[in-house]
């Protein structure tokens, strides 16, 4: 088996579920199934079946029955049925375990033979359930001893947002625990709710801390706290967020009261003339009195307290909306919605939001968000050590997947020289591209982008270069794609000479041509103004660690040059 018992249970849960639902019904509704059965089934169809029946031409019409049955029905459907539907097996099963009961123990009903010698007899039925008795046999088989259901390995490495503190690799912990602390202890009595907004770029960790927090709420003991996801990106309704937000508001307040229609309602009104595209938009006041709005919130507002929670609406992917989107969820936080004891943590891309808000006119966009948010943190700075362990640990992993024995433990040894050069070396190569790690690299998200790439692109090229310079590659590569195809463009910065015979040696790039040709390389120097991606391209033609596994097949080297860009692969 590829997979542990709990897997293939929580794969198969849904197939599971309805075989539990069908012994359950039948072991209370078994009576009048047996009578509807002998009905429909047995008076209908079975009693229409005689000892006369017993002729050569039935047999053949069974075999030839079965035989394309077979034939179809397998290649069409129960080859694949392993994988699907579990169900179909247990009514299989079932069915000629009934039949099996009823032709050896029960024998309640007469069946006549198909083919009888002596006291050898083959009932009418037999074939039929042989064969499915066959059919689960070999299903069982795929079942037990093939199973191919989805598995958690996998070759490409993913981008997912934690779940528990335990999972943090940049040394956050004391951040994160603080920042629960403080909200559990939110004022519980106040008349109006707190936004909490989370600033950073992408990939440093915004989306992490919405589920940390959400399971911190969860493992909340004293169950005073209701923690609602509401992912304005995913939304169902785009025509008008605000009635989508107040849906799922109040599908979670429905557990609690009964009275939520007038949640749903008071959205209703709401998104109707708040809707930007809504040609009566302006004619609002006029057909909705802004007094029936105020009574409705407050009642909202009764109701909300009478719950006697907390509640916590986590919004995510801001960044990710149009700019009339963003208007709307900010102005649902900061008018629509602020009602008592409910507290709204949203995760964004500050610059990203202002600029929205700028592209709808908004009047100083800075400061309007902080009407908003009365609190606006910052995720801390990623530590250089840190990239460069997470950088490591995730090459060295990845590496696993392609080479094993010595060469691994090559390979892994050379990915800590080039992340730590904790061997001090002095070669350039390495020098440079280690000083890049920090400059290229901001968090785990640019990590897994660039690993992703560096691992497929070996794995294909495996043995053929050297990891050193194909690391310095993929980090041009990952810069400046503009940069990384000029240099692969031509090889005229490489030049061929011998000192012996059979030794193809290498032009350093502060060398003059020995030949009239066009210097490739200093044009591509020279259109490179970012000093740190300059220094990784000279690097890649500096001199290798001699004692590398596969130094000797450099990009320096012009018969190896080429190799670098077969199968490439570019970082989205």
């Amino acid at each position: 088996m590829k997979s542990s018992f709990i897997d293939w249970l929580l794969y198969y849960k849904s197939d599971i579920f309805k075989i539990i639902l069908t012994l359950f019904l039948f072991s209370f509704l078994n009576k009048p199934i047996v009578i509807f059965f002998d009905k429909v089934i047995v008076e209908e169809i079975l009693s229409r079946f005689s000892s006369q029946s017993n002729s050569l031409w039935l047999i053949v019409i069974y075999l030839i029955t079965g035989a394309v049955f077979l034939w179809y029905y397998w290649d069409k459907r129960l080859k694949k049925a392993y994988k699907s539907s579990l169900f179909l097996v247990f009514l299989l099963f079932s069915g000629a375990t009934l039949y099996t009961f009823e032709r050896y123990i029960q024998k309640k009903y007469i069946l006549y033979p198909l083919i009888e010698f002596s006291n050898f007899k083959i009932m009418q039925g037999d074939p039929i359930a042989i064969v499915v008795f066959l059919i689960v046999f070999l299903l069982i088989i795929y079942y037990f001893f093939n199973l191919t259901y989805p598995t958690t390995g996998t070759f490409f490495l993913q981008d997912l947002p934690l779940r528990k503190l335990d999972q943090d690799e940049y040394g956050r912990e004391p951040f994160y625990n603080d920042i629960i602390k403080k909200l559990k202890e939110t004022a519980f009595d106040s008349e109006k709710g707190f936004a909490m907004g989370i600033n950073s770029a992408w990939g440093f960790g915004k989306t992490s801390l919405l589920e940390i927090i959400q399971a911190a709420f969860k493992e909340d003991k004293d169950n005073k706290i209701i923690c609602i996801t509401y992912n304005p990106w995913l939304s169902a309704n785009k025509a008008s967020l605000t009635y989508d937000f107040f849906s799922i508001i109040e599908n979670k307040l429905s557990e609690y009261v009964s009275k939520t229609d007038i949640l749903l309602s008071y959205g209703k009104k709401v998104s109707k003339f708040d809707n930007e595209k809504n040609p009566l938009k302006g004619l609002g006041e006029l057909l909705e009195k802004e007094k029936t709005l105020e009574d409705r919130f407050k009642d909202i507002s009764k109701l909300i307290k009478h719950v006697n929670k907390q509640f916590f609406i986590i919004i995510d992917d801001l960044d990710r909306l149009d700019n009339n989107e963003v208007l709307e969820v900010l102005r649902l936080v900061r008018n629509v919605a602020n009602f008592p004891r409910v507290h709204y943590i949203a995760a964004y891309d500050k610059q990203y939001v202002v600029n929205s808000l700028k592209a709808k006119k908004i009047h100083e966009p800075a400061k309007y968000l902080e009407k908003i948010f009365e609190l606006e943190i910052e995720l801390p700075k990623i530590e250089e050590k840190r990239i460069r362990d997470i950088l490591s640990n995730t090459l060295k992993k990845g590496m696993g997947n392609i080479a094993s024995g010595n060469d691994l433990i090559e390979y892994q040894d050379q990915i800590s020289t080039i992340v730590f050069n904790n061997a001090g070396l002095s070669v350039q190569k390495i020098v440079n591209i280690s000083n890049s790690i920090p400059t290229i690299f901001k968090n785990k998200r640019d990590i897994i982008k660039f690993s992703n790439s560096l691992l497929f692109s070996f794995s294909l090229n495996k043995g053929e270069i050297y990891l050193t310079d194909h690391f310095a590659l993929e980090m041009i590569k990952f810069s400046d794609s503009t940069i990384y195809n000029l240099l692969a463009g031509s090889t005229n910065y490489l030049e061929i000479y011998t000192t012996s015979p059979n030794i193809l040696k290498y032009r350093l790039y502060t060398q003059p041509a020995k030949v009239s040709a066009a210097d490739d390389h200093y044009e591509i120097i020279d259109k490179i103004y970012n000093q740190q991606l300059k220094k990784l391209v000279n690097s890649l033609f500096s001199e290798p660690e001699l004692n590398d596994i596969h130094a000797d097949k450099s990009i320096v080297n012009v018969d190896k040059f080429s190799r670098y860009f077969i199968f490439a692969t570019q970082t989205l």
